[in-house]
Formats: C-alpha cells, sequence, structure tokens
C-alpha cells in the first residue's frame, strides 16, 4: 500500500472503507450528501462498498476489472478484512457495474 498520510488542512482522513462503514465515514466526515463526483479505487471491494453507499453523486469513477470478457456478470465475494493481494482476483466485471447503476 501507499504511504497515505491525514491532511487535517483538506479534509483529507486515513480509514478502513467496509460497506458497513461507508455511510457512518461519510456522516462523520461531513460529507454533503448532494455531490458531484465520487471516485471509488478500494483494489477489492469497490462494488459492495458502492451497493452499501446510501447517497448517489451525479458522477462516479469506479474501478472494474478489465481483464475478463465484459459480456460476464461476475463480482468478488465481499469479504470486509480483506485487501488486494497483487493477483487477478478483485473487483466487479464492467457489466455488473452497468447493471447496478
Amino acid at each position: 500500500m501507499g504511504d497515505f498520510h491525514e491532511n487535517l488542512n483538506i479534509n483529507l482522513h486515513k480509514e478502513f472503507i467496509t460497506a458497513e462503514n461507508i455511510n457512518d465515514l461519510f456522516k462523520k466526515y461531513s460529507v454533503p450528501t448532494d455531490f458531484d463526483l465520487l471516485s471509488m479505487d478500494l483494489d477489492y471491494n469497490d462494488f459492495n462498498i458502492w451497493l452499501a453507499l446510501e447517497i448517489r453523486p451525479r458522477v462516479v469513477v469506479i474501478e472494474f476489472k478489465p481483464t475478463h470478457l465484459a459480456a460476464e456478470e461476475k463480482v468478488v465475494l465481499y469479504n470486509p478484512v480483506y485487501m488486494w493481494d497483487q493477483t487477478n482476483y478483485y473487483g466487479a466485471r464492467i457489466l455488473s457495474l452497468y447493471k447496478w447503476f
């Protein structure tokens, strides 16, 4: 993992994000309920955390798994403590994301 630091001057915080805590974290840091852009690159549970999110921005940039056929609808099994292990097992296929947006 990269060397990420908190910077309270710009409201940058370091947290471990799960589907169970994403909404509480948004509230904790006063994320507006109406905003334009959300970029998600969580290296494993992106799809499940997106599904758990109670608010919807106007535009989402989300990591997907491009290494398999676009016609396949597959998502990794959700595991709140799992982190990407540098294998090809992560995220969701584009069709899965398309069907849920």
